[in-house]
């Protein structure tokens, strides 16, 4: 009897689809400045590659745009912040470099913030 329900059991886990993950979006790249600091669509510093899972392009990339205003200002950036309801952390994976990750319960979004030597 035990057997019985046990299989009954696992059929019946097997036959519930898993919840998908969303589908994660490429939203280019925002706020791209030249070495001198000053506004350059082809500039080699700012935010690059940001991606939104859960959350479409447009929202992401403000968020992003958001959160360099803060980072630019802060003495250390590489702090927990929270921006427009999302929880930013931050590591540093290479020099002048910062990996950024903003999420709340549904909505993640990622991106790296080159920064121009000072």
């Amino acid at each position: 009897m035990r057997a019985l329900l046990l299989a009954l059991a696992l059929a019946l886990v097997a036959a519930v689809p898993a919840a998908a993950a969303p589908e994660a979006h490429h939203c280019g790249n925002v706020d791209r400045t030249n070495r001198f600091g000053h506004a350059a669509p082809h500039g080699a510093f700012g935010i690059f590659g940001v991606t939104a899972q859960g959350v479409a392009c447009r929202p992401a990339r403000r968020l992003a745009h958001r959160w360099l205003g803060w980072a630019s200002r802060a003495s250390n950036p590489s702090k927990p912040h929270v921006v427009s309801g999302y929880l930013c952390r931050s590591h540093a994976p290479r020099a002048q470099e910062l990996a950024v990750r903003c999420s709340t319960k549904t909505a993640l979004a990622r991106f790296t913030w080159r920064i121009a030597n000072g």
